[in-house]
């Protein structure tokens, strides 16, 4: 069975190219373990260094599965996981779930950061929170 990846966006200003800026606020309070812990920390910093701007051609994608393999984690994704989490209720992922036909697509999310790491204002996870509409696949094609 193949893995799903799901898709890294950020919203903000662009990246340039080989260089992620991490916010100062991120920095100085995102390790600390009341808000992301180190793992969330090093979660959010891995997701900025791929992300790439809104309305990018390339979008680079990953999954817990993924994060795990990369830091040397273990297989069973709980570690990654945990630290998505704790970078979502600390205001700074959101997950997006994709629907087909008014129901949720299992095993597929996006992934959005926003410049820098900082945590999104109430009025942006209200935007981008909203779950990602894809075509019915009961359409036929001829």
């Amino acid at each position: 069975m193949a893995r799903r990846r799901n898709p890294i966006h950020v919203i903000g200003e662009p990246m340039r190219k080989g260089v992620t800026w991490l916010s100062d606020e991120l920095i100085r309070a995102g390790a600390h373990d009341r808000a992301l812990g180190s793992d969330g920390f090093l979660v959010m910093a891995f997701l900025l260094s791929w992300a790439a701007p809104a309305g990018s051609r390339r979008v680079w994608e990953t999954s817990a599965a993924q994060i795990s393999e990369e830091f040397g984690w273990g297989r069973n994704r709980e570690r990654a996981s945990a630290a998505i989490k704790r970078a979502t209720k600390d205001g700074r992922l959101i997950v997006r779930e994709y629907l087909r036909d008014g129901a949720p697509v299992r095993s597929r999310r996006a992934y959005v950061v926003a410049a820098g790491g900082r945590r999104y204002t109430d009025e942006e996870l209200s935007m981008w929170s909203r779950p990602i509409e894809l075509h019915s696949q009961t359409e036929v094609s001829v």
